[in-house]
């Protein structure tokens, strides 16, 4: 196997997450395992839903807290079974089987359940030795014409460390048909820092210094997936995940060639699928995740455009920019054509999938903010630009833009987390329009954070901040996530708030409301 660019071989190799004949572990199958305490202490998970199948996961670790990330598990392999059956006491079993897993996959387990029924409810569980785990409960998509309606919820952006993930408890209630988690699901660091502000609560993180190794991301994620609110969230709702950056290192990009970040990449990338209920054959090569990019459909209601915005990004042009505003705002590197932050074959197929979409929605979604941005901040001119974002990667946006013009696709919503703030924006057709009033192609929303920053005051905010930015209709500092209700006329987004993220036992209240037609880009509020 060929290492990635910019990691010496030896060193790919020794990391033994390469292949599983460098990994050197094979180990005799363990016929009756017992263990001391759950091993099922980091709970079940579904994931992936498609209209005849659904990925469920577990992972073996009756010590989550053990700091070689091994789980409190020994080097061999044991064999899981599991069923699914259409009743929460599983008297009534449609499918069952029988794996294998082992200290190479973190004695992971995900098995890929396919010939289920679509638009239905399903419940499941792992059996091990004598122990058997919780209950799971999922649901498959939706499928045929004529698909009615359906609710999604999205969120983003929860570090252990700053507060409770106090608003997972209320996604439950809401019973969205697919939880959709769009990045940050982990910090890499022990702590997020909010210089300036943000009241946190210490809520002591595992391991105690910045995830290095297999080992410490085995651990953080092990750590993460103990919260009991969190993994409730995972038993009763089925969740496709994208990965941003912070699992791994703050602004990671694809090229970047240095051997000590490109070695944290391989071992991050590997955790990260571990600890996700993501396709079997979605295993890391390197730091390449098979199926980082995938659509999923709910009938000819909604086709979901899930990306991957990191990688196949090249470095953003943050750094090559002069203060003085050049080209209505935009440094010339953001507007280099062959900068890219989706990567030519990403984008092939995203163009393809919107050409070729008969849904009544398409919707994206994507890591980090996808429209023009105005943030007006260290003293640069007022027309500045988040080139972290979409806005140093121009090229690759208005090639979507022009699409949606002229495909006369009328229907594209994008969904986005990253900034931990709720944000409503219209997408003008090109960079140029920024401030113009021009009529919008796209509408986009925005998530906060679970709980990342600590304890704020929300702060809601209609209407523009100033003149330039016509195009951004809300924002507010909430935590909490979106909830989408689709039918055939519109889409509604209703921004769940929490009380408080210092406290498990949070209320919620819905701090805004919007609407987008079927077939007229632009968010209203209600």
């Amino acid at each position: 196997m060929t290492p990635p660019p910019g990691l010496d071989r030896r060193l790919f190799l020794a990391l033994g997450v390469g292949s599983a004949a460098a990994t050197g572990i094979v180990g005799p199958v363990w016929a009756n395992p017992r263990f001391g305490s759950d091993p099922f202490a980091v709970g079940v998970a579904s994931g992936e839903p498609r209209t005849d199948a659904v990925v469920i996961w577990t992972r073996l670790a009756p010590d989550p807290g053990a700091l070689d990330g091994s789980g409190g598990m020994p080097d061999r392999r044991v064999p899981v079974s599991w069923q699914v059956a259409e009743d929460e006491q599983l008297r009534r079993v449609v499918r069952s089987g029988a794996t294998v897993t082992s200290a190479e996959v973190g004695h992971s387990v995900h098995v890929d359940v396919t010939g289920l029924q679509p638009g239905r409810e399903y419940f499941y569980r792992f059996r091990v030795g004598q122990d058997v785990s919780p209950v799971g409960r999922t649901k498959t998509m939706a499928a045929g014409t004529g698909t009615r309606d359906m609710t999604f919820a999205f969120a983003s952006c929860q570090s252990y460390s700053n507060g409770y993930f106090s608003g997972y408890p209320h996604m439950v209630a809401d019973d969205p048909d697919v939880v959709f988690f769009l990045g940050d699901y982990i910090y890499r660091q022990p702590g997020l820092v909010t210089p300036g502000g943000g009241h946190l609560v210490e809520r002591q993180n595992a391991p105690q210094h910045s995830c290095e190794t297999l080992a410490d991301f085995r651990l953080r994620y092990a750590h993460y997936r103990t919260d009991p609110q969190l993994a409730e969230a995972h038993r009763l709702l089925p969740w496709v995940v994208t990965i941003d950056d912070n699992e791994i290192d703050n602004n990671w990009f694809s090229t970047d060639p240095d051997p000590a970040r490109v070695a944290r990449r391989i071992v991050g990338m590997q955790a990260f699928w571990e600890n996700m209920p993501l396709l079997p054959s979605s295993r890391p090569v390197g730091w390449q995740l098979p199926g980082a990019y995938r659509r999923l459909s709910y009938g000819d209601l909604v086709d979901f455009h899930v990306i991957t915005t990191r990688h196949f990004r090249q470095e953003s042009p943050s750094g090559e920019c002069a203060v003085e505003d050049r080209d209505g705002g935009f440094c010339p590197p953001a507007l280099d054509p062959d900068r890219t932050i989706l990567g030519d074959q990403q984008e092939r197929w995203l163009h393809d999938g919107l050409r070729t979409s008969t849904a009544q929605w398409n919707v994206l979604a994507n890591q980090v903010f996808f429209t023009m941005r105005d943030k007006n901040k260290n003293a640069k001119p007022d027309k500045d630009v988040n080139l972290a974002a979409w806005d140093g990667f121009v090229a690759d946006r208005q090639a979507i833009l022009d699409l949606l013009a002229a495909e006369h696709i009328r229907n594209f919503v994008v969904i986005t987390g990253d900034s931990h703030r709720n944000w409503v924006a219209n997408t003008p057709p090109t960079y140029r329009d920024w401030d113009t009033g021009a009529p919008p192609i796209a509408t986009e929303f925005l998530v906060t954070s679970i709980n990342s920053g600590g304890e704020r005051v929300p702060n809601p905010t209609y209407g523009p901040a100033k003149q330039s930015t016509p195009h951004l209709l809300y924002r507010d500092n909430s935590h909490g996530y979106a909830l989408a209700t689709v039918d055939r006329d519109q889409l509604r987004i209703d921004y769940r708030a929490v009380s408080t993220v210092l406290s498990p036992a949070a209320t919620i209240e819905t701090i805004s409301s919007w609407t987008v037609a079927g077939d007229q880009p632009g968010a209203v509020a209600l």
